[in-house]
């Protein structure tokens, strides 16, 4: 990243209606001049694999790219106690990739184009009841559920119970982001933003 800006209070007037608390600003880094790169690999419990890296090209002198990519692959940590369905919920699985070029179309002239492209899919993690209202309509069967969790031993705070046979939650995200700027004089610059973003998601778990 190249900087985060927190801005406080309402920013309805630059970012829309909805940022009426506030907004975070997350820069990417810029593609520059200079080859380089890094690489980062970690891993974890519930035998969690990451992958991050990036490698800047400069191309030429007026064209330069940069490449990022992350994936990252876990366990899941929440324990289906209803043997149906996955045998475990709250699993990672997900690629993100990004790319991004600057053309240096005349001295004055910039051309800055993003790519992001993100994929997710995993089991999801549903939710489990821990506590009956005796009052509601479904006491009976909760409290009954419940009993019988808890006289097998599987009512710890990381069971869950789902009745799902195919639980997924599934995440597809893309966006372009292209930026024109021109240095019109010294006292003058002319700035043009166009963006388009794709965002699909399908949730099927139990709840």
């Amino acid at each position: 990243l190249a900087n985060v800006q927190v801005l406080k209070g309402p920013q309805g007037t630059l970012f829309g209606r909805n940022t009426t608390g506030g907004a975070v600003l997350i820069t990417p880094q810029k593609p520059d001049s200079e080859r380089e790169g890094y690489l980062e690999v970690s891993a974890g419990n519930f035998d969690m694999q990451r992958a991050q890296g990036v490698v800047n090209i400069p191309v030429s002198d007026a064209f330069r790219v940069r490449l990022g990519v992350d994936y990252q692959k876990r366990d899941g940590y929440l324990n289906n106690v209803s043997d149906i369905g996955p045998e475990e919920f709250a699993d990672l699985d997900y690629t993100s990739f990004r790319a991004s070029a600057v053309w240096d179309i005349t001295d004055r002239l910039e051309n800055y184009t993003i790519l992001k492209y993100t994929e997710s899919s995993n089991n999801g993690a549903p939710f489990s009841a821990f506590a009956c209202n005796p009052a509601s309509v479904f006491a009976a069967f909760c409290t009954a559920d419940l009993a019988a969790r808890e006289a097998a031993g599987k009512n710890d705070e990381y069971d869950v119970y789902s009745y799902e046979p195919e639980s997924e939650s599934e995440l597809e995200q893309a966006q372009i982001i292209n930026t024109t700027t021109w240095q019109f004089n010294d006292n003058l610059i002319v700035k043009n933003i166009l963006s388009y973003a794709q965002f699909e998601s399908r949730q099927n778990m139990a709840l």
